[in-house]
């Protein structure tokens, strides 16, 4: 028993922990990182990898050996089509609708920075897209908070006559507990089985 309830505690912080990912863009690129926890692991801009040396020794051979191969290969005959229209998809549209509604009461939306930079050599024209900016931010920002839970936000335009182009500075940590995403999983899996059960008792019915 003892056991057991160390194995279910396990589970249960397990559970608890948030996973997500950490978006970043701005003058330097983009870069993304997966979150774990207070850890932040960077997937994108991949490590550049030492390039090696060719090897020269046996490239006759191997060309030949290639030729050789492509000689062989069968001649691939065009997939037939498969009947159907946009009734046969509605099933899991209907699913992925279904899962967007419940991924956006469980996804939480850690920090959000989106800061529009307006420049260039034109004072007006500039002036007026930053006015007009300004405007679909605060629209953006309602529709947002309606939709996520936003802990904190910073979403605003800025005159910069210095910079000679309109530049963007973005950053994005986005995170859900592990519970939320393996029951979300389940959900989604369990709907898709029912849609195929279904899909397969139609056919043989006909």
């Amino acid at each position: 028993m003892i056991v057991l309830a160390i194995v279910l505690a396990a589970l249960l912080l397990i559970a608890l922990i948030p996973v997500g990912a950490r978006v970043r863009y701005d003058e330097d690129g983009l870069a993304v990182a997966v979150a774990a926890g207070p850890l932040n692991i960077p997937v994108y801009p991949p490590k550049k990898k030492l390039k090696k040396r060719p090897d020269r020794r046996g490239r006759p051979k191997a060309a030949k050996e290639k030729k050789r191969r492509e000689k062989k290969k069968p001649e691939k005959k065009p997939a037939a089509k498969k009947p159907g229209g946009l009734a046969a998809f509605r099933p899991y549209l209907d699913l992925g609708l279904g899962l967007l509604g419940r991924l956006r009461r469980k996804l939480r939306v850690k920090e959000l920075t989106a800061v529009v930079f307006f420049g260039g050599t034109d004072a007006a024209d500039t002036a007026i897209a930053y006015g007009r900016a300004w405007a679909a931010l605060g629209a953006l920002t309602a529709a947002l908070e309606n939709v996520f839970l936003i802990e904190k936000r910073d979403i605003r335009a800025e005159l910069d006559y210095t910079k000679k182009k309109m530049e963007l500075q973005l950053l994005l940590d986005v995170r859900m507990r592990i519970g939320d995403g393996v029951a979300l999983a389940f959900w989604a899996l369990v709907r898709f089985l029912k849609i195929q059960i279904q899909k397969k008792k139609a056919v043989q019915e006909k």
